[in-house]
């Protein structure tokens, strides 16, 4: 099967002409049938109306991307949750859209600090899709502080919230009904432990290749992104030329192919971060 990721982070509504971009990141998701999509500093008014009982709100960027690709012919499911505030008006978080169902969801924080009045609090996004009969992979979208900030002990707390998730997962599921009768067998394909689980970390790191990333490569996630370097070497994912978004992967499913987007020239810009696509074959 064919998974498309794209990782882009959205700036906040600090953009002039959001909407338009919106509208243009929608009909490059369009274009290029990406499957799934992972959104970092996606925002909402603090004030905002809330969509049935929250949390998103009208303004959320993710949910307002959504309702376009939805315009142009494509169904995409949505998790978001909020990290902190930022520049005062906003409630920023991270979120992930996907083609496929979810299967499940949830956040951790994986900063020291949980108080939305801090802007180093930083919560991770993840959510499991399957991508075969008794594969699923599971994407998390990710923001980090910056190394000063706390970069090194969130890059643990987001392997151990890895590692943490199935059982998180298995313990959201609402209780079986009642029912007459012995138990019900429950079938092999059924056995959590019997799923193939792959995971995907995307987003802002906030860190150069040559600095924490060999951390998570000593866990032994591959970086997908490391191809889009290697064909646009001297540039990076912000505008001052760094390096600071990435795509991995584990176990090591090789990417088909990985781009960086929005970068300029052809294709015009939609955020202060440039955007990361990555093709795998699951």
């Amino acid at each position: 099967m064919r998974f498309s990721l794209l990782t882009l982070n959205l700036h906040t509504w600090q953009e002039a002409d959001q909407l338009d971009k919106l509208d243009r990141i929608a009909q490059f998701v369009v274009k290029e049938n990406v499957t799934c999509i992972c959104l970092q500093e996606c925002a909402q008014s603090r004030d905002a109306d809330l969509l049935d009982e929250g949390p998103l709100r009208a303004d959320n960027t993710g949910h307002l991307l959504r309702e376009r690709l939805v315009a142009y012919g494509l169904k995409y499911s949505m998790t978001w949750d909020c990290s902190h505030y930022g520049f005062e008006r906003y409630e920023e978080g991270s979120a992930v859209l996907s083609q496929l169902p979810l299967l499940g969801s949830c956040s951790q924080y994986v900063s020291d600090s949980e108080v939305l009045e801090s802007t180093h609090s930083r919560r991770v996004v993840m959510a499991r899709q399957a991508v075969g009969p008794a594969t699923v992979i599971d994407v998390y979208s990710v923001h980090f502080s910056p190394p000063a900030d706390g970069l090194e002990a969130q890059i643990d707390a987001l392997v151990g919230f890895v590692d943490a998730t199935p059982k998180v997962l298995e313990q959201m599921k609402p209780p079986p009904p009642k029912r007459r009768g012995p138990p019900r067998k429950r079938a092999v394909t059924e056995d959590p432990t019997a799923l193939t689980r792959l995971v995907c970390l995307a987003g802002s790191f906030n860190v150069t290749p040559d600095e924490q990333i060999p951390r998570l490569k000593e866990r032994g996630y591959l970086e997908a992104s490391a191809v889009a370097r290697d064909t646009r070497a001297g540039t990076g994912t912000v505008g001052d030329g760094r390096w600071v978004d990435y795509v991995f992967v584990k176990p090591a499913v090789r990417p088909q192919s990985a781009s960086v987007v929005f970068h300029g020239g052809d294709q015009p810009r939609v955020s202060d971060h440039y955007g990361l696509v990555a093709e795998f074959e699951v």
